[in-house]
């Protein structure tokens, strides 16, 4: 749960978790811990609008009520987005704070 998902470039039309910073293909946030029906193929549903929980890492600047959210080079993770936004890597808006450390933000979903 509050896993911050991004397209796959390899296996297009499926998501996977994010792992490199400010990524162009942020999707939504994993609602709920992911299943494996089949065995293989994970499945869970995606927050692409709302509000949801999404893992966050404030090794790269505390988060703050307001603070944009992008991704972060902590796997499933979301940060402070930086004072330069690149186009289409916003997954949305901080509604708490995290001053250090990782952990869950409530945040609003808006990804932009």
């Amino acid at each position: 749960m509050g896993d911050l998902l991004v397209l796959d470039p390899q296996s297009p039309g499926w998501l996977r978790r994010s792992d490199a910073p400010v990524d162009v293909g942020i999707v939504g946030i994993a609602v709920s811990e992911a299943t494996a029906p089949d065995g293989g193929t994970v499945e869970t549903p995606v927050a692409g609008s709302g509000f949801a929980v999404v893992k966050c890492d404030a090794q790269y600047g505390a988060i703050r009520p307001g603070d944009l959210l992008v991704s972060s080079a902590t796997p499933g993770h979301a940060m402070k987005a930086p004072d330069v936004l690149v186009a289409g890597t916003v997954i949305g808006k901080a509604l708490q704070s995290l001053e250090t450390g990782t952990g869950l933000v409530k945040v609003l979903v808006m990804p932009r």
